[in-house]
């Protein structure tokens, strides 16, 4: 017991060093670094932390979370490359931390809850994007976490206290990405609950009127303000950035409608190997999770593939929400071939 947890400690120790090494020493990527650098530089600078100025020009192409997050982080440590990545960095280990935590709720294996941490955090997408200046990994940190307070609601529908963590992770998602921040963590949640067949039960007491006040409680922080002080601001956030970046090729990122299929095979290497077995265990053929749990993350690991591959903007990063839940279920193939594995070498002996 004592070598597995000096073994596990090792293993977080490196994962924290390879994360964090070197995270200052290369310079801004641009565009999106640059930009998600100077949006909060210019926050601090004027004083206005309610409408996003890009060079001085009104940026409304995202919600404000990440810049506020990211401008406290300039103020506490000073302004530099390292400083700019931090956020990304912390929201990208937290998830890892959460994945974990989940796939032993699900799986109530020690073994595969290690393991989902230190595949998520060693997966190569999800490396990539938590040392870069980007959005994406902190609100699939969010996107995570309501589902995570989701499934602990699942278990006991009376706990109005998971719901609201439920709803108040959702605001998060939104206020630091969009829509998306709803619209999708809400989906599965309604898609699992006639999936599972317990659609009356969850149907009845999901929109709980306490949650949603809640969730538009927090949203209004920043969206009352910055439509009350930019009349311009509904028509080119909801329309132009959502609405039209969904239904046309406007931003010029078309991609094929198949285009997520290869980029969630390289998301997750070196553990492509395992996703067609993943895939087998949403269908039932494993037995280290339930049946229920299995409708759960496989709704989870398809909507927003399925969602994105009909938007006609495609983006690599748009999968990441994807990731955490494919984890978890190829976490608990290799803790179970490890453990056949195992009985099998002391059966022959």
């Amino acid at each position: 017991m004592k070598i597995k947890i000096i073994f596990c400690a090792l293993a977080v120790i490196l994962g924290l060093c390879v994360y964090f090494c070197g995270l200052g020493d290369y310079g801004l990527i641009d565009p999106d670094e640059g930009r998600y650098s100077e949006i909060p530089r210019e926050m601090i600078e004027s004083g206005d932390f309610i409408t996003p100025r890009l060079n001085y020009v009104k940026y409304f192409e995202k919600p404000v979370l990440y810049y506020w997050l990211t401008a406290g982080v300039f103020k506490m440590f000073g302004q530099n490359e390292f400083t700019s990545r931090l956020t990304p960095v912390l929201s990208g280990l937290l998830t890892c931390l959460i994945t974990g935590i989940l796939a032993f709720k699900i799986t109530r294996s020690k073994k595969s809850a290690w393991l989902a941490g230190l595949m998520l955090g060693s997966s190569f997408l999800w490396f990539a994007c938590s040392r870069l200046n980007i959005i994406d990994i902190t609100f699939s940190l969010f996107f995570t976490l309501s589902l995570f307070s989701f499934r602990y609601w699942l278990e006991d529908l009376t706990r109005k206290f998971w719901l609201n963590v439920f709803y108040i992770f959702m605001a998060l998602a939104v206020l630091s990405k969009g829509l998306a921040g709803v619209v999708l963590p809400g989906g599965i949640a309604v898609i699992y609950a006639v999936l599972s067949g317990q659609a009356k039960d969850i149907l009845t007491k999901i929109f709980s009127p306490v949650a949603i006040i809640i969730f538009f409680v927090i949203n209004a922080v920043w969206f009352a303000p910055v439509m009350i002080k930019n009349p311009d601001f509904f028509n080119f956030f909801f329309i132009h950035e959502h609405f039209l970046r969904y239904t046309t090729t406007i931003h010029k990122h078309e991609e094929a409608f198949y285009f997520f299929i290869p980029v969630m095979l390289g998301a997750v290497v070196p553990f492509t190997g395992l996703v067609f077995d993943a895939l087998r265990a949403v269908a039932g053929k494993y037995d280290f999770i339930s049946k229920h749990d299995g409708i759960f993350l496989g709704t989870w690991l398809l909507l927003p593939v399925i969602f994105f591959s009909f938007s006609g903007s495609k983006l690599v990063t748009y999968i990441l929400p994807s990731v955490p839940p494919l984890i978890i279920l190829s976490a608990g193939i290799l803790a179970n071939i490890n453990q056949k594995i195992f009985k099998h070498v002391m059966i022959l002996n």
